[in-house]
């Protein structure tokens, strides 16, 4: 989304493009919040990204804690196996569809960012949770 800004489009449409795989192409150009597109294409990119976290897990262990640079080190790794699968392997229409709003660039820290978030995921797991975690939800 910060980088649909920074690039000049609408803060929705790397989401909304992801729907493509059931809306169309034209899906990319939807710029606003609905459910048809915004919903599934949210919706996509959280499976997409549960679908991502179980490798990692499963390469991690049950090995607790994770020092953070090799969680890091892992997710990158999770993160350049799923550029390869969703752009190398997978057909068109099952894209995750950032490549009809975003640059290159963008899309390189998009998968960046999804590491970082695996990773913390990686290190995080399995912790207790803080006192003031605990009353928060």
């Amino acid at each position: 989304m910060v980088a649909a800004k920074i690039e000049n489009r609408g803060f929705l449409q790397p989401t909304n493009s992801t729907s493509h795989w059931l809306n169309g192409e034209q899906a990319s150009l939807v710029t606003k919040g609905d459910l048809a597109h915004t919903g599934v294409g949210f919706a996509t990119h959280l499976a997409a990204t549960i679908f991502w976290a179980v490798p990692l897990q499963l390469w991690v262990g049950s090995r607790r804690p994770v020092p953070p640079i090799e969680a890091f080190g892992k997710a990158l790794a999770i993160s350049a196996v799923a550029v390869v699968v969703d752009y190398g392997a997978t057909p068109k229409r099952f894209t995750p569809g950032w490549e009809m709003v975003l640059s290159k660039r963008s899309m390189a820290a998009v998968y960046v960012a999804m590491a970082t978030g695996l990773a913390i995921g990686a290190t995080r797991l399995g912790k207790p949770l803080s006192s003031h975690q605990r009353h928060i939800g």
